[in-house]
């Protein structure tokens, strides 16, 4: 289910059904675990939705995650990456994995897009409605 037109998906490397379960919450319905090749799943994910790589943003924490880093348009990740990862970032998170940080690297997307108040306003009114 696309999220202000943002189709959202979560590439791991480790399994967890605490991740199904969040994932479940939110409505994500593309949740790859237990993921070896992170960048074999991403490109098969992009061939699915039909879209390109500069269409594509991507938040990792390690560097299973930096062969899909070096193709997508914006890259993030959380505060407590190693240093000399988050040179390799476009955006770094204030918040750590786990807290926080994927929120914030999603308002940092609507915020640039220029849709971060529609959003806000339009879920508020879902919000109030149901």
């Amino acid at each position: 289910m696309p999220f202000a037109g943002i189709e959202i998906a979560v590439i791991s490397g480790k399994k967890s059904e605490t991740l199904d379960k969040r994932a479940e919450d939110l409505g994500i319905k593309m949740v790859f675990q237990g993921v070896k090749n992170k960048l074999k799943i991403a490109s098969e994910i992009i061939k699915k939705l039909n879209l390109n790589w500069k269409n594509v943003a991507y938040m990792g924490d390690d560097w299973n995650d930096f062969p899909v880093m070096k193709k997508v348009a914006v890259t993030a990740v959380p505060t407590d990456v190693m240093p000399d990862f988050k040179e390799k970032a476009d955006f770094v998170s204030s918040r750590k994995g786990g807290d926080g940080a994927v929120r914030e690297f999603i308002e940092f997307i609507l915020k640039k897009q220029g849709i971060y108040e529609k959003v806000l306003a339009d879920f508020i009114e879902f919000l109030e409605n149901h």
